[in-house]
């Protein structure tokens, strides 16, 4: 995992926040879309997306995700998000 630093404060990839969150990459994207997922947005003049750690914890929490999953990948990037 490459967790980057940017608008919003360490912004992850929508395939990062899928793994974190154990489900598929559509279906964040979806989520993102839908207004569920809270303060993503598109890179200017690209498709690509990415989501602020804060965002992806509260959508974590409004969902019923376990937020330890992504406490562990932020404690270890190379780790990824796994399984509880």
């Amino acid at each position: 995992m490459n967790i980057a630093s940017g608008r919003g404060g360490l912004l992850l990839t929508t395939s990062e926040a899928a793994a974190i969150c154990g489900m598929g990459l559509n279906t964040v994207i979806r989520a993102m879309d839908r207004g569920i997922l809270k303060g993503g947005f598109r890179i200017p003049g690209s498709t690509h997306r990415r989501i602020p750690v804060e965002a992806l914890r509260q959508f974590m929490i409004e969902t019923g995700i376990p937020t330890e999953r992504l406490d562990r990948a932020l404690e270890d990037p190379d780790a990824g998000g796994g399984e509880p």
